[in-house]
């Protein structure tokens, strides 16, 4: 049998977790939780995972910082942002991060 890719869920409201996670878990994926950015880093010290599904709005450590740890630790992780704030700024702040890199079909 071929073990599930696993997904790293970090949003801070725990709602929107738990819906995230029935949802991947559903398609077949295993999923890891955290509630802010820092929280994902101590996960991701602790366990392997295929990708990540942020939050851009966070306490503690926002979602680019996060991105910005990924990709210095751990540069092959996909990571996939989500936000209810989005504006032309912010997705030009993250296509303009040191390290960002977009990968085509």
């Amino acid at each position: 049998m071929k073990p599930s890719r696993c997904v790293l869920i970090v949003e801070d409201e725990a709602n929107m977790r738990r819906v995230l996670s029935a949802l991947l878990e559903r398609d077949g994926f295993r999923t890891l939780e955290a509630q802010d950015g820092s929280a994902a880093l101590d996960a991701l010290a602790r366990e392997p995972v295929d990708a990540i599904l942020t939050d851009l709005r966070m306490p503690k450590m926002n979602g680019l910082e996060l991105l910005e740890a990924v990709r210095r630790t751990h540069p092959e992780i996909p990571v996939v942002m989500l936000t209810a704030h989005g504006t032309v700024g912010s997705a030009v702040q993250l296509i303009g991060r040191n390290g960002w890199r977009a990968r085509l079909p």
